[in-house]
């Protein structure tokens, strides 16, 4: 029988602090919330493995890949979970794969009927039972212009970088 390598990471272990640096999130109790809402609820597929790492080990993994935390190549998270580059691979496929699966399967917007209760009584006495959409078109990223002038009507310090200057507006 195989032996499994010692965790390189365990929960019990993880300060807050250790959760950021590795996966951004602000607390262990956030990342396992994100990560039971990704599996929509269910602790089989939340705790389900492709490696010999562990369940835990394999969501660290993922969210280092892809928020970019701490490690930035495949190299580095092989070497430092003592795994090979397909076994990183196969567990971001399978982790992805999850990911894209929620997307598909959850609304991308609010129904009214969702919608209609949670708004202020403010918006209600202004719009009634009409169905109000928000559009907010401010951050839309655009590639650098080669054109100086183009570049510099492009670029906005608060965003730090070229953006279409969109516009914000309520349709009815």
């Amino acid at each position: 029988m195989e032996e499994l390598p010692d965790p390189v990471i365990l929960p019990s272990n993880m300060s807050d602090n250790d959760v950021k640096l590795h996966t951004g999130f602000p607390s262990l109790f956030i990342l396992l919330a994100f990560v039971v809402i990704l599996c929509d609820g269910s602790i089989a597929t939340m705790t389900e493995k492709v490696t010999n790492l562990t369940w835990f080990e394999e969501w660290i993994v993922y969210f280092e890949w892809v928020w970019g935390r701490e490690t930035l190549n495949l190299e580095s998270i092989a070497n430092k979970y003592g795994a090979s580059r397909r076994t990183i691979v196969c567990i971001l496929d399978k982790k992805l794969t999850m990911g894209v699966a929620v997307m598909q399967r959850w609304p991308r917007f609010a129904s009214f009927e969702e919608d209609f209760p949670l708004r202020s009584q403010r918006w209600k006495d202004k719009y009634g039972q009409r169905r109000v959409i928000f559009w907010d078109d401010t951050n839309v990223n655009a590639s650098d212009p080669s054109d100086a002038d183009m570049n510099r009507a492009w670029f906005s310090f608060y965003y730090g970088s070229c953006v279409a200057k969109g516009a914000v507006f309520l349709q009815l």
